[in-house]
């Protein structure tokens, strides 16, 4: 579990410097890295719990795009038992996105 926080606060820190920098760069292999260091980090307290639930709501809260927010963590993983709820999870992330992030408007 330490592994996987430490992974996450790194990629984090990268990840915030490149973004701030100005330089253009990539978004989903940093989600879903996040994504499964705060999977790992979280799956002994989280009963239940199911890794393609962060992948997929992390791809569509900030991608905004509910389909690749569950279609690339349901065929990463091969769990074809968390379809609904990663379905699920993905539409609510993207519509909270779309409801309380404001949009550029140029």
């Amino acid at each position: 579990m330490s592994f996987a926080l430490a992974l996450l606060a790194v990629t984090f820190v990268i990840w915030v410097r490149s973004l701030a920098s100005g330089v253009s760069g990539g978004v989903l292999a940093p989600l879903v890295r996040m994504g499964a260091a705060l999977s790992t980090a979280l799956s002994p307290l989280v009963p239940g719990h199911q890794p393609a639930l962060w992948h997929g709501r992390a791809l569509g809260c900030h991608q905004a795009r509910a389909l690749c927010g569950h279609h690339f963590p349901i065929e990463t993983t091969r769990d074809w038992n968390a379809a609904v709820p990663v379905f699920l999870a993905t539409v609510m992330g993207t519509l909270a996105t779309v409801l309380w992030v404001r949009r550029s408007r140029s």
